[in-house]
């Protein structure tokens, strides 16, 4: 599986709060920055004349979910272990940088045979496999989740900003059939804004690329018996 595309946007966005340069913003106080750090992500220009506290969120967690749909391709149970970490820092009034780094860690239980990442908890009916075995085991996966990217202020008119982001996703088991998936995802954007007034001009462009790969391995056990 595989897919690549070219993608061009051009908006126009209002300011509806404007702040001063010579304050600084606590953003763990004022609501208007709440979820920054995603909407850098896809628009890092939103902030580039904002002067904000440097900041950096870290955090672990953990979640055990018992899922009883009657579907093979459902796990029984899933526990999942993360951790998460995103930061923000303005190096100068002109040049700001930010960034998020994820690890997750997701072990499933008792699922049937799948030759893609789709799980029927999350839809009723996946894309068709050519390949079909009931038989259910434990599945374990691994997910990488990147983003980084900057945003300058050229003047008081001209700024402009890129992201690059990198996912990379594994699954396998460890009983025939023994799949072994993996995606790997990753994009990168550049964005060119102009100020008038109130009021900002934001045009984007951006290339991404995404690619599924899938192997099945079957071992033959033999037990002798007397």
């Amino acid at each position: 599986m595989y897919n690549k595309g070219l993608f061009i946007l051009i908006f126009l966005s209002s300011w509806f709060s404007q702040a001063q340069l010579k304050d600084s913003l606590d953003l763990t106080e004022i609501s208007y920055h709440d979820n920054f750090l995603e909407k850098l992500e896809s628009q890092p220009l939103l902030y580039s004349k904002d002067l904000l506290k440097n900041v950096t969120q870290t955090s672990l967690s953990l979640e055990s979910k018992k899922l009883n749909f009657k579907r093979v391709q459902t796990p029984e149970e899933s526990i999942t272990y993360q951790f998460k970490t995103e930061s923000f820092f303005s190096l100068s009034e002109k040049l700001k940088v930010f960034g998020r780094f994820n690890f997750d860690k997701i072990e499933e239980k008792q699922m049937g045979f799948n030759s893609t990442l789709e799980r029927t908890e999350n839809q009723a009916v996946l894309t068709p496999n050519y390949f079909y075995a009931p038989q259910k085991g434990d599945w374990d996966n691994q997910i990488f989740d990147m983003m980084g990217g900057a945003s300058y202020l050229i003047n008081n008119h001209w700024s402009v900003g890129g992201v690059i982001h990198y996912k990379n996703h594994k699954a396998y088991r460890n009983i025939d059939p023994r799949p072994d998936l993996q995606l790997a995802d990753y994009s990168a954007k550049v964005h060119l804004g102009y100020s008038f007034k109130k009021h900002q001009f934001i045009a984007n462009a951006g290339l991404g690329s995404a690619s599924t790969t899938a192997s099945i391995i079957y071992v033959d056990d033999i037990v002798l018996m007397r």
